[in-house]
């Protein structure tokens, strides 16, 4: 299988600041089903995020057992 055969080549792009009807509206015309690029940004912040919270939690964790 190719992967132009379930991938679209011509990708259309949108900025943070579009908003969701305007992401609708550009998803409708161009008839894409996904907004890859604001959800990967997105979720990669969220995870780094928590990643960040679960050190800090861990490292209290540690300090408070020592006492």
């Amino acid at each position: 299988m190719q992967l132009n055969s379930f991938c679209m080549l011509d990708v259309e792009c949108c900025s943070p600041r579009t908003t969701i009807q305007e992401a609708a509206q550009i998803m409708r015309r161009k008839h894409t089903g996904d907004l890859v690029d604001d959800m990967l940004k997105r979720l990669a912040s969220d995870a780094t995020l928590l990643t960040e919270v679960i050190s800090q939690e861990q490292n209290h964790e540690a300090r408070t057992r020592r006492q």
